[in-house]
């Protein structure tokens, strides 16, 4: 049962952008148990605000900063029934990770980490497993050629790692589930660039992340969009950056020599 409110304000007259915005708010009939806590909901059925107003009559908040924020991603993830919100996604090489080579994937069942730290800021201390968004995940499509849907369980720890790169879009769990592998292909990576939303320096990498892979079109399709005589300096700078590792790599790359052909064209014609 959810109670639907609406509450009048006047945020419209602070130059905020037109939007509809809703409260949901859980109600429970029955006692349930959350992060080993009993919770009772005493005015079940009954104007929540009314009760919540009244300091005699409110109900105690029994649950930490930490836990009401993984309470939040839970509704999330209950209400992305349209497909309207970000799905996680999780690339790499067949079952093995990008990360731990000598790490093999269930799929279909549940993964625990045998090393979770979720108080450290170093993302090797705090282990688990990392995995992104659907508007995110093209920043990391160079780390793999197969792409799996995230299922985070309902009693796993789940982090929003801070990222520059990609705000709000590197997650880390101690448990992980994930379902429907499908191999990455040009197709794929140019939906998955229309649905992103990254930063503008960040697409220079995703473009070295995808002329690495031999997704041409989709590196058309980003240096169309994003790539120009004022700008071209930095993307070379960038692509050069971050393909330096992969150039050790002695076999033939077609895909990326067209594309660089393509780039330093706009870097003659200043």
């Amino acid at each position: 049962m959810f109670n639907f409110t609406c509450l009048m304000n006047n945020a419209y007259r602070d130059n905020e952008k037109p939007h509809v915005h809703f409260h949901f708010i859980p109600r429970y009939k029955e006692e349930i148990n959350i992060f080993n806590k009993k919770y009772k909901d005493k005015q079940f059925g009954y104007n929540m605000w009314k009760w919540a107003l009244n300091k005699k009559e409110s109900q105690k908040d029994i649950f930490t900063e930490e836990e009401r924020l993984k309470i939040f991603e839970m509704m999330k993830k209950e209400f992305n029934l349209g497909g309207n919100m970000s799905k996680y996604l999780k690339v790499m090489f067949g079952t093995s990770s990008g990360a731990k080579n000598n790490l093999n994937y269930k799929i279909d069942e549940v993964n625990i980490a045998t090393n979770w730290n979720p108080n450290s800021n170093d993302p090797k201390e705090m282990g688990g497993f990392n995995f992104s968004t659907e508007d995110k995940i093209l920043r990391w499509l160079v780390r793999g050629d197969t792409i799996y849907d995230v299922e985070i369980p309902s009693d796993a720890d789940i982090i929003d790692c801070e990222s520059v790169s990609a705000p709000h879009g590197v997650f880390r769990s101690n448990k992980i589930i994930l379902h429907n592998p499908k191999k990455v292909t040009d197709e794929m990576a140019l939906d998955l660039y229309k649905k992103s939303n990254l930063p503008e320096k960040s697409y220079y990498k995703s473009l070295a992340g995808c002329m690495v892979r031999g997704y041409k079109n989709t590196c058309l399709n980003i240096i169309e969009d994003k790539v120009n005589k004022d700008n071209i300096d930095l993307v070379l700078s960038e692509i050069d950056d971050f393909t330096r590792p992969y150039k050790n790599n002695d076999s033939e790359n077609k895909v990326f020599d067209d594309v660089m052909d393509v780039l330093n064209k706009i870097k003659n014609q200043r």
